[in-house]
């Protein structure tokens, strides 16, 4: 009896993970239908918030929001879609125009992470949520317009050294971080979870206008 229920089970699970997969092919051919009739020559913003399959559609919507120079973007493909961002995409015509990257669980390679600090003048904000990242990130650059800089559950990050003028939020959850604000003139906002005590000893704390300490992304024994 058991044995036939596990058979029943197995075929079931078979029978949706088809019927899934039928679903978000029919929604990324709309998808693309949707893309191609869009004649717009720049975008305001971009949002793909959806679990895909392959990695070549992935390109294809990027490609197409470097194209139409999209102001905002903000990508999610799910968190089992290992995806890096393709420095070459980026790096095939002069992308100037993004204000603003949110990207979750992505990998950005210090290479890409380069080139949007130094290659994206006008860039504002950048979000990594649950991303792979380098083990030292060091942000900076020539015309940095970076105002808004947050760093959520990126594992992978040991040190950060921020060289940022107009930067004036920060936000970091996670571990324990060797962290340098080498120049942060205007920082007025910043917030912590994880191993936040660490963090309150910093030297550039004094001008904080505003300091949240988020307890609920902490150990038991942290807290």
């Amino acid at each position: 009896m058991k044995d036939i229920k596990k058979a029943a089970g197995r075929q079931l699970q078979m029978a949706m993970e088809i019927m899934y997969d039928a679903e978000r092919q029919t929604y990324i051919t709309w998808i693309d239908e949707l893309l191609s009739s869009l004649k717009n020559s720049t975008l305001q913003g971009l949002k793909f918030w959806f679990h895909v399959g392959t990695v070549c559609d992935v390109d294809k919507w990027i490609h197409f929001a470097i194209q139409k120079k999209v102001q905002k973007l903000e990508l999610y493909f799910g968190h089992t879609f290992e995806y890096v961002l393709p420095l070459n995409l980026f790096k095939l015509e002069s992308f100037n125009s993004l204000h603003v990257l949110r990207l979750k669980s992505i990998t950005v390679t210090k290479e890409m992470l380069e080139y949007l600090l130094c290659r994206c003048p006008l860039l504002k904000t950048l979000s990594l949520v649950n991303s792979g990242v380098p083990k030292t990130m060091k942000v900076s650059g020539p015309s940095l317009k970076l105002k808004c800089l947050e760093l959520v559950r990126c594992w992978e990050l040991i040190k950060l050294e921020i060289f940022a003028e107009n930067l004036m939020s920060f936000k970091y959850y996670g571990s324990h971080l060797d962290t340098e604000f080498k120049s942060v003139p205007c920082l007025v906002e910043a917030t912590f979870g994880g191993s936040f005590v660490e963090f309150t000893r910093e030297s550039f704390l004094p001008q904080i206008k505003v300091l949240k300490l988020d307890i609920t992304q902490n150990e038991p024994q942290v807290v």
